[in-house]
């Protein structure tokens, strides 16, 4: 069985209904994997680098699940991967300690699916998101398992709303789970 790591770091976690919902389909999917909580460990921004470079040495394959924020992922994420994947230990050099790990990402937005269309209201495609966090794979000598995006996620406090999301969070999970098994 392949050892998981499942990194969040929603910078605003206590108002997030789909990501919740997301990690804790995961937990049940995966009751083994290890839940890297960088909201709840790091808050002040203040990454203990050893212990996670210790968790990611310990995973065969990790998965960043984040909110969309700013057409990336969260500062947060975004400060655990300049603080972690340092020169010296995850590229150049010759050292590169994550190689060889698996990587998948899941991301989920407020606005819907067809604003990162190629001709979208973003200007901006998703898969060209996704792209950095390829390139970033590609740079540590790590393998991009895929990526998944969920938009109209944003919970405002109507059921039927809940209704929805509960169930595209379901298949979101669902999708991430099929780029894991691989």
């Amino acid at each position: 069985m392949k050892n998981i790591l499942i990194v969040t770091g929603h910078t605003h976690e206590e108002n997030s209904v789909a990501n919740k919902e997301i990690l804790a389909l995961l937990k049940e999917r995966y009751p083994k994997a290890e839940f890297d909580r960088l909201e709840m460990l790091y808050g002040d921004y203040k990454i203990n680098v050893e212990a996670e470079r210790e968790k990611l040495l310990w995973a065969d394959t990790f998965v960043i699940q984040s909110p969309l924020f700013w057409y990336s992922l969260t500062s947060l994420i975004m400060r655990w991967f300049e603080e972690v994947f340092t020169y010296g230990w995850a590229y150049g050099a010759d050292t590169y300690a994550v190689a060889g790990k698996d990587m998948v990402v899941g991301l989920t937005a407020a606005c819907g699916n067809d604003e990162y269309a190629l001709h979208g209201d973003k200007g901006i495609t998703i898969d060209e998101i996704f792209k950095t966090c390829e390139a970033t794979c590609k740079f540590c000598k790590m393998n991009f398992k895929g990526g998944v995006f969920t938009g109209n996620m944003l919970y405002t406090g109507e059921d039927v709303q809940l209704q929805v999301i509960h169930r595209q969070a379901k298949e979101h999970c669902d999708q991430l789970v099929q780029y894991i098994d691989a």
